[in-house]
């Protein structure tokens, strides 16, 4: 018997969630969280999500950035949304740009 088994990535725009400058195209821009997800599938189909990521990326030139899933869902979540969690994901922009 012959099993086609392999992996699949999807990626789709969560939401616009900050204005933060980029260092790569030079301006201010709003910068828009997107999850991956990659899945295990079978014959070409996607059956089971294996694992989530979450980016950052830059509206203006696309750059991205990682951010880990326990911020990535703080800032989702409207409840949990704070200056301090505004500030820490600029700072993390700001690291991983230069």
């Amino acid at each position: 018997m012959f099993i086609i088994f392999g992996w699949d990535n999807t990626a789709k725009p969560q939401e616009s969630l900050l204005t933060a400058p980029c260092a790569h195209c030079k301006v201010e821009t709003n910068w828009t969280l997107w999850k991956q997800t990659t899945w295990g599938s079978l014959f070409f189909i996607k059956l089971i999500p294996i694992i989530d990521s979450y980016y950052l990326r830059c509206d203006k030139c696309g750059d991205t950035i990682k951010l880990d899933n326990k911020t990535a869902k703080a800032a989702l979540d409207k409840s949990q949304r704070s200056d301090a969690l505004h500030n820490y994901i600029v700072e993390s922009i700001q690291k991983t740009q230069l």
